[in-house]
């Protein structure tokens, strides 16, 4: 029989591993089912990564306006945590949403002038981990 802590590493790094393979549904998944059952103080870490891997799902599907919301939620949340915590990178997973932000607020000022917003041109992140 497999420990709490066992089972969460295996968990959270299918979760991980989903998200850097670009299947942000099933990271959001798994990540949910695991942020279900958590009370660590990390709790709200994971929501932030289940939020952005949300966000990312909604850019593959061209839904400007809800990664929008939801990478702006996630990263609230993230950015209360400092890098390394569970082992991932946080810092450099804020910068890399900040900078898909960024170029989608961009992109959206394109869209009122008259230009085609273009989400495949959005680079999606890849989440540093190592439980070491």
């Amino acid at each position: 029989m497999k420990d709490f802590q066992t089972d969460f590493q295996e968990q959270f790094a299918k979760g991980i591993t989903e998200f850097n393979s670009g299947h942000f549904f099933d990271c959001h998944e798994t990540l949910e089912a695991l942020w279900m059952t958590f009370a660590g103080a990390e709790r709200e870490l994971i929501q932030g990564l289940i939020q952005i891997s949300v966000g990312y799902f909604h850019l593959s599907r061209n839904n400007q306006v809800g990664a929008l919301k939801l990478f702006k939620r996630g990263l609230a949340r993230i950015d209360k945590y400092p890098d390394k915590t569970l082992s991932i990178g946080v810092d450099e997973l804020s910068q890399a949403v900040q900078k898909t932000v960024k170029a989608l607020n961009s992109q959206d000022n394109l869209q009122k002038s008259g230009h085609i917003v273009d989400t495949k041109s959005i680079d999606y992140p890849v989440i540093k981990f190592d439980w070491a």
